[in-house]
């Protein structure tokens, strides 16, 4: 079944096809999906976003106690992240989650861990219709709890990883005005090895070696004037499994359909679902480490679905920036003029054939005259 559904991912991802928590943690130009495009020199992005899922975990089983309550369980994650492009190819993002549920004996990080990211993009082939994008991403432990539920695996070792992203724009003008789609594949590296995880029933284990992923998204964009329409794949296949003690040792796969409403040229609003396409079962996490997912109703992986909120603001703090924006602007002005210019022309071609038509008409007339007059001779 695992080496079956293995196969299934990779099949998909890779013929039709990041992603969670990790090289994301830049500034969100899709949910998950990274883009071959950097930012604008001088030009900065400020994003804060959250996610959640909850559920009413109600008692599994016959034995329930007298005194149980359901409670509502939440899983909330949030972040800040603010983006600097530095020179045309390079840009650096940095990235804070302010706050994460663990459902450990901390209940929750305040705050998380923080993220460092740096990508050399603007690589532009094939008639600048391909962008190409290379990111490198460090995970610092800050957080007061690590490897806990419900979410993708945090080592509490200061992780790595590196990713290629390539996106196609269908309009080379105005890329972002236009259809455009995006591909990623990565690799993560949780660092684990040495070690100790210690658990609320006090046994403790010690990763031996390091563990480390596969990460790939496929993205696709369906702009407008005020919205912007997007899908995501996004997937993950374990290189090296973590130990048995992790409890997010399961690969996944999710399917993230999401809407950005464009308030201004610089202030967006971000609204999305997560939907887990993976099987919901824990395969590799050994029994005797605690897990509410045994008697409560909860997920036995990830959840089923997670919704996903942000707000994005950006700033030209360098002349360079604000005239680049000018001078898209400028571009995106001229484009609506030669629109209009098309069409007028257009008109006045259409103008052109309908006195022609009418010269015709009255041609015809003009003959039709004639012959009667030819007629009324031939008679007489």
């Amino acid at each position: 079944m695992r080496a079956y559904f293995k196969f299934v991912v990779a099949i998909s991802l890779l013929a039709s096809t990041l992603a969670y928590a990790q090289l994301e943690n830049t500034f969100k130009t899709l949910i998950f999906t990274q883009t071959g495009r950097g930012l604008q020199e001088g030009r900065l992005i400020l994003n804060a976003d959250m996610n959640f899922y909850t559920e009413a975990a109600d008692f599994i089983g016959t034995n329930k106690p007298v005194d149980f309550k359901s409670t509502q369980y939440w899983l909330v994650a949030g972040d800040i992240v603010a983006a600097y492009g530095i020179i045309e190819h390079l840009d650096a993002s940095l990235s804070l989650r302010i706050y994460q549920d663990t459902h450990r004996s901390n209940v929750y990080n305040l705050p998380d861990d923080i993220f460092l990211t740096l990508r050399a993009g603007n690589f532009k082939t094939s008639q600048d219709h391909l962008i190409h994008g290379f990111l490198l991403s460090t995970r610092f432990p800050t957080a007061e709890q690590h490897n806990y539920l419900f979410t993708n695996f945090t080592s509490g070792a200061i992780e790595y990883g590196a990713m290629y992203a390539l996106s196609i724009y269908s309009n080379t003008f105005m890329p972002e005005y236009h259809f455009n789609a995006h591909f990623n594949i990565g690799y993560w590296n949780h660092n684990e090895s040495g070690i100790t995880y210690t658990f609320e029933n006090g046994k403790e284990f010690t990763a031996e070696e390091n563990s480390s992923e596969l990460r790939m998204a496929l993205a696709t964009v369906f702009p407008t004037r005020i919205f912007d329409y997007r899908l995501e794949l996004t997937g993950m296949l374990y290189l090296n499994r973590p130990g048995d003690f992790i409890y997010s040792a399961e690969e996944w796969l999710f399917f993230t359909p999401s809407i950005r409403t464009k308030i201004t040229s610089n202030i967006a609003f971000d609204l999305g679902v997560q939907f887990r396409l993976s099987p919901g079962e824990r395969e590799w996490t050994r029994s005797d480490i605690p897990n509410p997912s045994n008697r409560l109703n909860m997920p036995n992986n990830y959840p089923d679905w997670t919704v996903h909120m942000g707000a994005v603001f950006a700033f030209n703090v360098k002349k360079t920036a604000i005239n680049n924006v000018k001078a898209y602007e400028q571009a995106k002005a001229r484009e609506r003029v030669d629109e209009f210019e098309m069409i007028l022309e257009e008109r006045e071609k259409a103008k052109a054939v309908q006195k022609e038509i009418e010269k015709l008409k009255k041609l015809r007339k003009e003959a039709d005259e004639q012959i009667k007059e030819f007629k009324k001779i031939l008679e007489d």
